[in-house]
């Protein structure tokens, strides 16, 4: 299984749910040896017990692009975490995130995620770094996020179609 962003959160969840029916609907201990799942950008889909969980699986591998916002969410701790995400992006720029509408809504979520005593942690990933670029355009910071969040994995995994679309190489 392998997905990127919210396909990569859907391999993540369902790789334990279908070991758990090739088990006969009983929880496993581990991923079943028939299941791999390699996963890119995903945000973090569970809380500590199901990231180590993920962390002690030989068949499970997440890869992360350290100037990718969205593995920040939601997880409150560690470098994949949303106190990062405000700071994400290092020189040329974009940096702090913007007062936004984005901005407000992640820190609602964030208020009650704490209130409501929910947490997310990241799990451990293959990680790389991919440079930034001046934006110009409305809303640099945003631009500069699906910049990381798309067009860095296409390059660093070889895939040219759409990031010849961006001017990528």
């Amino acid at each position: 299984m392998t997905g990127h962003s919210l396909g990569a959160a859907t391999a993540t969840l369902l790789a334990p749910y279908i070991g758990f029916l090739i088990n006969g609907k009983k929880p496993v201990p581990t991923l079943p040896s028939n299941i791999t799942v390699f996963t890119s950008g995903t945000p973090a889909v569970g809380d500590t017990q199901f990231a180590n969980f993920l962390n002690n699986q030989p068949n499970y591998q997440a890869c992360f692009n350290e100037n990718d916002a969205i593995p920040c969410l939601w997880s409150t701790s560690g470098q994949f975490s949303i106190p990062n995400m405000y700071n994400l992006f290092p020189p040329p720029e974009p940096n702090p995130m913007p007062d936004s509408p984005v901005k407000s809504l992640i820190e609602d979520i964030v208020r009650r995620m704490t209130d409501n005593m929910v947490s997310y942690q990241q799990s451990k990933a293959v990680t790389f770094t991919f440079e930034t670029i001046p934006e110009t355009g409305q809303d640099p910071w945003m631009e500069e996020l699906m910049y990381q969040h798309n067009t860095a994995y296409d390059v660093y995994f070889g895939i040219t179609s759409a990031a010849s679309k961006t001017g990528a190489t």
